[in-house]
């Protein structure tokens, strides 16, 4: 076994006149001297002098003097310095080969074409596409549904769509009398909106004082279990703000009952903020301070 660093041991003896006799140095595990990184099982020709590596964890190694041992017998089959092939290759056994026709295939097949003045019969043409005639397509452009999708048209005008005419219409009104006042919204579990859910302009709904934040006895005692009044809302763009109005009228009372309060809605980069001020009373009567006629006391 040959051991690293081959050419420093001082107890190899190199083969020489005097002493000719070398050391059965065959597949044994050594360090290649060529390459000092590669190891594994190999040979010495001269004593362990010299040690090359035939066999390591990643396979079989090769030199140069492989390749020459080899040639002799290798370049009969070989012609010129080019290496090209001089032997007879059978075409079976040429491996990824293209699907070729050969002369004679093509031959016939040019003998079962007709030429000249002969007409070819359609149905006598074989492995021929799958077409449609131009009477097949006119019957069927005919019967061709014409529906185009509204998103499929291009540059449409900006148009409003039924639903928000609808909400325009039952924010402002038709009838001749004026605006109409949205009492629906009694019914539905909405909540207080902030100042962007309305649109521009004057909103009028009829609305539960709960509903939007008020609370009747902070401002009176002993009030009526359900209070429902008039919400005005009045909305318009001003600079990059939006701003609301919004004013309270509690109904079927005796004394008039009036709230109002302010709401502003800011865009930023990311976000939308919209939020509304508190709700202020207004006193619209000298006579509220007299608040047991009422059934109740307004605070001061």
């Amino acid at each position: 076994m040959t051991d690293n660093n081959n050419q420093n041991n001082s107890s190899i003896v190199p083969p020489n006149d005097d002493t000719p006799y070398l050391s059965a140095i065959v597949n044994q595990f050594g360090t290649d001297t060529d390459e000092p990184n590669v190891q594994g099982l190999g040979y010495s020709p001269d004593n362990g002098v010299h040690f090359y590596v035939n066999d390591t964890i990643k396979g079989r190694k090769y030199r140069q003097e492989d390749a020459d041992r080899l040639w002799p017998y290798l370049k009969k089959y070989i012609g010129g310095s080019s290496g090209t092939v001089t032997g007879s290759i059978k075409w079976a056994d040429i491996l990824d080969k293209p699907n070729l026709v050969t002369e004679d295939e093509l031959n016939q097949r040019l003998l079962g074409i007709s030429t000249g003045n002969n007409v070819v019969n359609w149905n006598e043409i074989q492995n021929k596409p799958d077409l449609v005639t131009k009477n097949d397509l006119d019957n069927r452009l005919s019967h061709q549904a014409t529906t185009i999708a509204w998103s499929q048209i291009t540059d449409k005008p900006d148009l409003a769509t039924k639903h928000e005419l609808d909400d325009l219409q039952a924010s402002i009104g038709t009838t001749s009398g004026g605006a109409t006042i949205n009492t629906d919204i009694l019914n539905a579990n909405d909540d207080d909106k902030t100042p962007d859910k309305y649109k521009d302009g004057f909103t009028y709904e009829m609305r539960y004082a709960s509903k939007i934040g008020i609370t009747m006895s902070d401002y009176v005692l002993n009030p009526p279990t359900v209070i429902v009044g008039l919400l005005t809302t009045k909305t318009y763009k001003l600079s990059a703000m939006q701003l609301a109005h919004q004013t309270y009228e509690v109904a079927a009372t005796n004394e008039p009952y009036v709230f109002m309060r302010t709401g502003t809605t800011t865009k930023t980069s990311d976000k939308a903020i919209s939020k509304w001020t508190d709700w202020v009373l207004v006193k619209t009567s000298n006579k509220l301070s007299d608040a047991d006629r009422f059934g109740g006391t307004i605070n001061s």
